[in-house]
């Protein structure tokens, strides 16, 4: 493990190690070589170094908070271990930095998404642009697509009748 304090908001790994807390050199909680994976999924390493290290924190404290939920509380007469409250503490951190890097959340803690419906080809004009728009993904189906122009127009053969 390696962490350098005067390379926290440089450095990306050294950042997420500060904002999940795990500095001390000597008791890593989460590898280089994990929270490197995390910073290079797509979705994160396209945002600006702010967010990125706040977001690529949480996923690493979501990590941790499961870690902890796995093990059992402990008790052998004074001594105690609380796994469950470390992984609540994981999982409320994880939320924390999430509202940090500007992901809006339900009061619960889930992320929010907001989406937009679009309704394509509303109009004459629409339906235009997008016929002649060549990178455009055209409809698989269109009017008249089955039309047998060798039957001719509504003319039915003689010795149909």
């Amino acid at each position: 493990m390696s962490y350098t304090p005067a390379h926290v908001g440089i450095v990306g790994l050294d950042t997420v190690r500060f904002h999940l807390g795990d500095t001390d050199t000597a008791a890593e909680q989460v590898l280089d070589a994990e929270i490197t994976a995390v910073i290079e999924i797509p979705s994160i390493a396209a945002l600006s170094l702010e967010p990125r290290t706040y977001v690529a924190a949480a996923v690493c404290a979501d990590h941790l908070a499961l870690f902890y939920a796995r093990q059992a509380d402990t008790r052998n007469l004074s001594l105690s271990v609380s796994a469950s409250q470390r992984s609540k503490a994981f999982a409320d951190l994880a939320r924390r930095l999430r509202a940090l890097a500007g992901i809006p959340q339900t009061p619960d803690g889930a992320t929010q998404i907001a989406a937009e419906m679009f309704a394509g080809g509303l109009t004459v004009s629409g339906k235009q642009s997008l016929d002649a728009d060549t990178d455009a993904v055209q409809p698989a189906f269109r009017i008249g697509q089955d039309d047998n122009p060798a039957a001719g127009e509504g003319t039915i053969p003689s010795e149909v009748l």
